[in-house]
């Protein structure tokens, strides 16, 4: 496993165990990267056996030695001893909580939780809210500075509803960059989607009078058990119409049914079940043309309603191609004007619809442009291939008469 790769996937939790240790985010951060460092120094071609382990011993002895330069080492240091497998998945859960307190607002919550839990970079949760990466830099180290003057503990607290919103919000974004992550060589991070599942399942276990934790859960489990099929032999991509629903998780979609049904039976629908509710729809069809895309425009007409976001638009004015046709798609899309521009999704739908249309062209040109916003990964590459095929099509149709005629 490289250093990279080491990064991507044990940052969050060494974070989180050393932030428990020390009862300081700041000082397990700082800590962590003086590691990192170093490991990017000795490792070589050749990382150690257990580079998590290594990784937080080395982040520990950094965390001692700086401690001993305060007055707070007779307090702290009987805390840093290593922390057992077995308690990292309540230190990590404890960590989200922690950074989701009242007391900071909720933009900060989720950006902190985001970089600490989910180890997004900076970068790409400034681009999540669309704004600077040194104005997003300076916000994570504000709310880091406030939980440490605010003395917030880094455990689950007693009374969790008042961080509800904010834990749910959080736990649907990193399974959102787990499953389609726009900066990751993968588009695909099983280990963001499976911790996103514990999370979202921990939570409903907390909560079990909490409807929208009980959907966020079910959400996961419907939309992760398609996992699987999602690529083919070959590492390329496989949109929904195409999947082999042969290969998708039935004890996963089972799980969700059952979830959705004890959150439906509640009485309080809020916008996780209603995804979850077009999810269920999906993952109960025999074929993506026998989906009830009637019933999916109903759910997404009130999400939209309750959550007017440009992905909701988007897949509202998909699922309106499958019923109203296609001009009708395009129509109320081109009518929103909260969609960004730069948005890619934006082209690779229109891109869809005006190839439903019958339009290859104008479908290749949105194609086109939707490369040029999205970065290197399985989804750019997809498009490449449908551009390809449609400009290959459109040169045999341009191309001049065979011979005879």
């Amino acid at each position: 496993m490289s250093l990279e790769q080491t990064f991507a996937e044990h940052w969050p939790r060494l974070v989180a165990v050393l932030a428990h240790d020390t009862g300081d985010l700041g000082l397990a951060e700082d800590c962590l990267q003086d590691a990192f460092v170093a490991a990017s120094e000795t490792w070589g071609s050749e990382p150690p056996g257990n580079p998590e382990g290594w990784l937080y011993r080395l982040a520990k002895r950094r965390a001692i030695d700086r401690l001993r330069r305060t007055r707070a080492l007779r307090e702290r240091l009987p805390l840093l001893s290593p922390a057992p497998a077995s308690s990292q998945d309540d230190v990590l859960l404890g960590m989200v909580f922690a950074c989701c307190h009242p007391a900071l607002g909720l933009e900060a919550q989720v950006a902190l939780t985001l970089r600490y839990v989910a180890g997004l970079t900076t970068e790409q949760i400034a681009r999540a809210y669309v704004v600077p990466t040194a104005t997003m830099a300076k916000r994570l180290v504000r709310a880091k500075h406030k939980i440490r003057a605010s003395g917030i503990p880094l455990t689950v607290p007693d009374a969790i509803e008042d961080r509800i919103r904010a834990v749910l919000q959080v736990i649907y974004l990193i399974f959102t960059e787990g499953h389609a992550s726009r900066d990751h060589p993968r588009l695909v991070r099983g280990d963001l989607c499976e911790e996103a599942e514990w999370l979202a399942t921990t939570v409903s276990q907390l909560l079990p009078r909490e409807p929208e934790a009980l959907g966020l859960a079910a959400l996961i489990a419907f939309t992760d058990a398609r996992r699987s099929a999602r690529f083919d032999g070959r590492g390329r991509l496989v949109l929904l119409e195409d999947q082999d629903r042969s290969r998708w998780d039935g004890e996963r979609i089972r799980r969700g049914h059952e979830l959705l049904q004890r959150a439906s039976g509640m009485g309080r629908t809020g916008p996780y079940q209603l995804q979850a509710a077009i999810a269920a729809l999906h993952a109960s069809s025999p074929s993506y043309d026998a989906t009830d895309w009637e019933a999916i425009v109903a759910l997404y007409r009130r999400l939209f309603a309750a959550q007017p976001s440009p992905i909701v638009a988007l897949n509202l004015g998909a699922a309106v191609a499958m019923t109203a046709g296609p001009d009708a798609a395009l129509a109320f899309i081109d009518a929103r004007t909260d969609i960004p521009h730069d948005y890619p999704y934006l082209p690779v739908t229109r891109g869809s619809i005006l190839e439903r249309m019958g339009r290859p062209a104008d479908a290749v040109a949105e194609y086109r442009r939707a490369i040029a916003l999205l970065r290197d990964g399985a989804e750019r590459d997809d498009l490449l291939r449908r551009t390809a095929a449609l400009e290959a099509a459109l040169s045999c149709a341009d191309g001049p008469s065979p011979p005879g005629r």
